[in-house]
């Protein structure tokens, strides 16, 4: 369709006034919402500063940029002119402030000393300042025994030399370069945070935010629980389900080092437990009367194969549960729970659960787990359960080791483990096996040996 407005048209030709295109009619309700949202930006101005003047004089809510009078289109071109000229004073302004940064590295009539954590020098600063800044440091101020003398000095014992600069600098000026910003980002925020210095915890929230990465997510996540910010938590946990696969289970988890695995299996865990916009649901085969288990469709599926295909192709799947028969409830939590920190899994679980973790490992492919859970059977081999874990691992090719050492168990104890009605069954159930045990008996000497 051809618009009056962003036509080439010769202007003789050019359609009627009220003939505009879908991209000028979009434009132009979005300036119409921009100038709306300043607006109201004016009158919440006006309730907190109840129409104050600022230092030149000037009442900010005469600037053109909050004007209340209606602003059609035809003036936007003065609008933006206003806008332009209101940023210019304002530059002026942020300049004007920052002056304090010459106090602070001059040092001029510095009346109270703060003391970094790593017993470095002592830092001189101004108690004003610091009272208007945060409310904890007004209150320490404010005691009888910092009112004593200048040279009194608060130590601030979570900061090191650098850190407590790169803060006091910040409280000064408003800001702080980039690359300082980056180094101490994390130590500001916690100490923002502590010391409830809102705008410095909100400009290293944005600052983590946008930097977020496979590298970074696990500091960031470690420290949104110590500066107890729900949305920086939020934003790492997102991460962390988006990019599963990239950070825990291909070889960028070099990026992540071994000191943070454990951190990062947290981080799982509290996916996990605090049900963070989970996709799926499993559902044991005794889960007559209990809850689905959520749990996340890029997790499971990055361990497992099978299951990524089963949540992938199966629209089915994305409404109702899936059911995994052979696991009852407690095995299906101790299953999900490996899926999410791997070999972290806590021992008594998978000691509890071995056995039908690895039926589940074997069946889901599961290959780390059925692993673990192998070594798991080696290591407790007993009389009573030696003939089951023979049994389990026979006609397996790759459980050889598991079969063998299963077997040379039985051999050592048959004396204890023929008597046991276990044996008996075993025998109805497995005469190969059964055959199996007596020629490896013969071939040794009898029972009561060490077998291979």
């Amino acid at each position: 369709m051809d618009c009056s407005i962003c036509t080439t048209m010769p202007s003789i030709l050019r359609p009627p006034r009220n003939t505009i295109c879908g991209s000028c009619y979009e434009g132009a309700r979005t300036t119409i919402a921009l100038l709306k949202k300043l607006e109201g930006s004016k009158e919440d101005h006006d309730k907190f500063t109840d129409k104050s003047t600022v230092t030149n004089g000037s009442s900010l809510s005469s600037s053109p940029l909050f004007s209340c009078e209606p602003q059609p289109l035809e003036k936007v071109i003065k609008w933006m002119k206003n806008m332009k000229e209101t940023e210019e004073e304002q530059k002026k302004r942020i300049v004007f402030l920052s002056s304090f940064v010459s106090g602070f590295k001059e040092q001029l009539h510095a009346d109270i000393l703060l003391k970094p954590g790593d017993d470095g020098p002592p830092i001189p600063a101004h108690r004003a300042l610091l009272a208007s800044k945060s409310e904890i440091f007004k209150n320490v101020l404010d005691s009888d025994e910092c009112k004593t003398a200048p040279e009194y000095a608060i130590t601030l014992q979570e900061l090191n030399s650098q850190e407590l600069q790169a803060l006091l600098e910040f409280l000064y000026t408003g800001t702080l370069a980039s690359d300082k910003l980056e180094k101490h980002v994390y130590a500001l925020f916690v100490a923002a945070d502590k010391y409830m210095i809102h705008y410095l915890q909100e400009f290293c929230e944005q600052h983590m935010l946008s930097t977020l990465d496979i590298s970074s997510v696990l500091d960031v996540l470690d420290v949104s629980d110590l500066g107890s910010s729900k949305m920086l938590k939020e934003a790492a946990l997102g991460f962390v389900v988006r990019n599963i696969d990239e950070i825990v289970f291909s070889e960028k988890e070099n990026h992540i080092g071994m000191a943070n695995m454990d951190l990062f299996h947290d981080g799982l865990v509290k996916i996990l437990k605090e049900k963070y916009h989970p996709d799926v649901k499993f559902l044991a085969g005794d889960d007559d009367h209990e809850d689905p288990i959520p749990a996340h469709r890029i997790i499971m599926g990055a361990r497992s194969d099978f299951l990524k295909e089963l949540c992938e192709d199966n629209d089915y799947y994305k409404e109702k549960p899936i059911i995994l028969y052979e696991m009852n409830h407690e095995e299906l939590e101790a299953f999900v729970e490996f899926m999410y920190v791997g070999d972290s899994i806590q021992p008594e679980k998978l000691k509890k659960h071995a056995r039908s973790l690895y039926l589940a490992a074997d069946l889901y492919k599961v290959p780390l787990l059925r692993e673990l859970c192998r070594y798991q059977l080696m290591s407790s081999l007993n009389t009573k359960n030696a003939l089951d874990i023979f049994e389990l691992s026979k006609d397996d090719p790759h459980e050889k080791p598991l079969h063998d050492k299963a077997r040379g168990h039985v051999i050592s104890h048959m004396k204890e483990i023929v008597l046991t009605q276990e044996f008996k069954s075993f025998v109805e159930r497995n005469p190969s096996l059964t055959v199996e045990l007596i020629r490896v008996l013969t071939l040794h000497g009898g029972a009561g040996r060490t077998c291979p």
